[in-house]
């Protein structure tokens, strides 16, 4: 039973290698209904929205004026469910975002977590900057705790944006990363924004575009929620583990 056991936990780590993603879209779908799982909450739509481009295979937000800071504003945002993990498991999410600087200097947009319902606050946002500078920057809505902002992108038009969770119950921790082209490493956000904990809720993962009266526009070209594979192989072996004790 020993070996068996070794040789079926084996396979689980492999298989969770192998194919670990819980949702990924690139948007080459042909319509919004066609992405299994992604949901939509803008509430000031249509001119605070969000549309699928099926020229260029993006998720593309507009707004006319929808600052997010002490309310939700109508900010729209494309959110997908969390994955459930155990206490310790880690999880992660990643995008790709383009903006155009300079247009409008109060935008940001990027990667959020809330809890609902619809219409809701997230408690921060992690993107890409045009209000503050040309940055990435991890903020807190409605009272800039956090506040942590990266190198300035120079001539970038766009930012591959990484969080990655681990579960902690009642708290969990949040690291963040960003890289410009898909060959680079990624930069880690230091300070606060290094093992940064938030008790808020996060059972929602959202694509989200915020502005001010000058409005603004972002382009998403994929969106990914993936379990760590050594998470979930833990987790299954675990379980595994569980059930062999209580066979004997």
């Amino acid at each position: 039973m020993k070996t068996l056991s070794i040789s079926i936990c084996f396979m689980l780590v492999t298989a969770f290698t192998a194919q670990a993603s819980v949702f990924h879209t690139d948007f080459t779908e042909s319509t919004l209904g066609d992405i299994t799982g992604l949901n939509k909450d803008a509430p000031g739509a249509p001119t605070q929205d969000f549309s699928l481009n099926t020229v260029n295979d993006t998720l593309d937000f507009v707004t006319t004026n929808a600052d997010m800071w002490g309310a939700r504003s109508n900010a729209p945002i494309a959110w997908v469910a969390a994955p459930t993990m155990a206490n310790g498991a880690v999880w992660s999410v990643e995008t790709y975002l383009s903006m155009i600087e300079g247009g409008n200097h109060s935008e940001v947009a990027g990667l959020t977590f809330y809890g609902g319902p619809d219409n809701a606050r997230p408690d921060f946002g992690f993107g890409l900057d045009d209000w503050n500078g040309w940055h990435v920057r991890l903020q807190g809505l409605g009272d800039n705790s956090p506040n942590v902002g990266g190198a300035h992108l120079g001539n970038a038009t766009g930012t591959f944006l990484r969080v990655e969770i681990t579960e902690g119950g009642a708290t969990d921790t949040y690291n963040f990363f960003y890289k410009v082209n898909s060959g680079d490493s990624w930069s880690q956000l230091g300070g606060v924004a290094t093992n940064y904990a938030s008790s808020f809720a996060n059972s929602r993962v959202g694509l989200f575009l915020k502005s001010n009266g000058g409005g603004g526009a972002a382009q998403f070209d994929y969106l990914t929620v993936t379990p760590e594979p050594s998470s979930m192989a833990l987790i299954a072996c675990g379980g595994l583990a569980l059930l062999r004790r209580k066979r004997k």
